[in-house]
């Protein structure tokens, strides 16, 4: 039987994922008003890190994001802003170590794209990078800080 903390990331991934469809509220959620997606206490021994964006072979710009600090994680909440004349999200990629965990993202607003990751076996906090965010690039040269990270949670329970 799934954890109370992971039925509640996977409700929030949901909520995330649909956001037009209605879903029940779990008791153990706190709902951020007006938006139907409850909110999260982050651990404050682990915490996101956007890093340097950087060319793929594909040519789009990608951006690693890492989940650095001591211990593990079950899911995190990321929030990301980029200058939407330069980029527009082309996708999220999963590095091995979170092979097993669901990831959802949102990136119907331009220059804004949310990502939601869950885990029902804890993932150990690592230097290596958990996800890469993929962009394609308009025009030609894109600035250093075209991408910033708004909101990153992590859940350690």
């Amino acid at each position: 039987m799934p954890s109370r903390v992971v039925h509640t990331s996977l409700l929030a991934l949901l909520v995330l994922a649909f956001p037009r469809f209605s879903f029940a509220r779990d008791a153990a959620v706190t709902p951020i008003r007006g938006t139907g997606v409850g909110t999260a206490v982050p651990a404050p021994s682990l915490h996101v890190r956007l890093g340097r964006l950087s060319r793929s072979r594909g040519g789009s710009v990608v951006a690693p994001l890492y989940i650095a600090g001591v211990g593990a994680f079950y899911s995190f909440d990321i929030q990301l802003q980029y200058d939407a004349l330069q980029l527009s999200v082309i996708g999220v990629r999963r590095f091995d170590i979170a092979r097993g965990a669901i990831v959802e993202f949102n990136a119907h607003v331009p220059g804004l794209v949310t990502i939601a990751f869950a885990s029902a076996q804890p993932i150990q906090a690592t230097t290596g990078a958990v996800l890469l965010v993929q962009f394609r690039e308009h025009g030609s040269r894109v600035r250093r800080r075209a991408v910033r990270l708004v909101r990153g949670l992590v859940d350690d329970h």
